[in-house]
């Protein structure tokens, strides 16, 4: 095979010690030391090539002063199995008009026939937007990319995907998944967990679809009681987190949340809106006033403060 070790071997018992000449194709090999080595007895070709195939001989003369000579030999067929060097991930993602190319790359010896590389969804052969030919004349190696490429892909266009690479010697495949990148779901319902003077923190659920890509933020939209119209107040939210502390709102006012969801796509639906919370007024309650904070640790870069809730309470 392509690339591996080739040891040939010419052992006879001779006394004195024999000496070995060694051919290929009728001429003496110059041995290398490095990708030919000659033991005597035995030669070791390493990293073959197609080229290194043909007829190896060998020629033991046994030094006896007799006409003691033999001649064995023996044929090599170096085979390059087709083979996949490069290939998209297992899951490729889209967006609704995008340009989708996905290249897959093989090489292999099409000596005993053509080095074929296909992209197939489902089964089904596709065409295929280019395919690159170059051939390692000195190796008889040739090395195909064949290009698969959507122009404004849609949802159809997702599914799996299979690139098979053959030449007369063996097959190689490769998977993928082609992924249609959507909107995320709305988030769930916002809910209360603790309200503050001016301050108050939502909770609330991850939408069950993201659309097949990871969130990128989270946005906070209020409306304030009366007002009738919603506004976005908070941009940015760590897309890992699922609550939030909302501060520098108005003391004992009632407001209504949303929350939205957004991802490599775009912003997806707002959550329903929250039940009306409403937020303490100075005095009313001593004990929940916004929080509390303590120094833990002060190095030359940094200072480290510990948060701490009062007693909550859900209005």
């Amino acid at each position: 095979d392509y690339q591996t070790t080739v040891t040939v071997s010419c052992t006879v018992n001779a006394c004195p010690t024999a000496q070995w000449t060694w051919m290929k194709d009728g001429q003496l090999i110059n041995f290398d030391g490095s990708r030919t080595i000659d033991r005597g007895s035995s030669i070791e070709l390493r990293q073959v090539v197609p080229t290194d195939g043909g007829e190896y001989s060998c020629t033991v003369d046994s030094n006896n002063g007799l006409d003691n000579r033999g001649t064995y030999s023996a044929t090599i067929t170096v085979t390059v199995k087709a083979k996949i060097y490069g290939f998209p991930e297992s899951k490729v993602l889209f967006k609704g008009g995008d340009t989708v190319k996905m290249d897959c790359s093989a090489h292999g010896d099409d000596s005993q026939g053509s080095l074929l590389v296909e992209w197939y969804k489902s089964g089904v052969r596709q065409n295929t937007g280019s395919s690159v030919i170059q051939k390692d004349t000195t190796e008889r190696i040739s090395f195909v990319t064949s290009t698969l490429l959507i122009n404004s892909a849609i949802a159809s266009d997702a599914g799996h995907y299979q690139c098979i690479a053959q030449n007369g010697v063996s097959v190689d495949k490769r998977d993928t998944s082609l992924m249609l990148m959507t909107y995320p779901d709305r988030p769930g319902q916002p809910y209360n967990t603790w309200t503050g003077v001016g301050a108050v923190e939502l909770a609330w659920r991850e939408p069950a679809n993201t659309g097949n890509t990871p969130l990128t933020s989270y946005e906070i939209h209020i409306e304030t009681k009366g007002n009738n119209i919603f506004r976005p107040f908070l941009k940015g939210l760590d897309p890992l987190s699922v609550s939030t502390v909302i501060y520098f709102l108005q003391e004992n006012q009632q407001y209504n949340f949303k929350v939205i969801a957004m991802n490599a796509v775009g912003k997806g639906p707002a959550s329903i809106p929250s039940n009306e919370i409403r937020t303490i007024k100075t005095n009313a309650n001593r004990d929940n006033l916004v929080e509390n904070f303590s120094l833990q640790s002060v190095s030359s870069d940094s200072i480290k403060v510990k948060r701490e809730m009062q007693q909550r309470r859900t209005n």
